[in-house]
């Protein structure tokens, strides 16, 4: 049984690994801001508003309402400093203030 689930496990991760690779080819993606770094991303604080959002990061690639929170996310993606595919999260309230920033990195090289 268990070496059955490590089998498992150990495709997935071969799956995984392939998925990076896939991944290495969103450098090209329009979605992909060359633009953006950590340390720019760093500068990003609550309270800033819209423009002074957008003249750091350039315009998101996507924008997604959320009632419940009444704030939007402002999407970007960028490589980090370390080589990773970032998600970047912006949220702006209905004032157009920034009230939190979100940040999910993903394999891009094989390290």
């Amino acid at each position: 049984m268990h070496a059955c689930l490590l089998v498992g496990i150990g495709f997935a991760l071969v799956a995984l690994c392939g998925c990076a690779q896939d991944a290495r080819n969103q450098y090209d993606s329009v979605f992909l801001n060359p633009r953006i770094t950590d340390a720019i991303v760093a500068t990003v604080q609550a309270d800033m508003d819209v423009a002074q959002v957008q003249r750091l990061l350039g315009k998101p690639y996507q924008r997604i309402r959320f009632d419940n929170l009444r704030a939007t996310a402002w999407d970007y993606r960028y490589v980090d400093t370390w080589g990773y595919l970032v998600e970047l999260a912006v949220m702006v309230d209905d004032q157009g203030k920034v009230v939190n920033k979100i940040s999910k990195r993903s394999l891009v090289d094989d390290h």
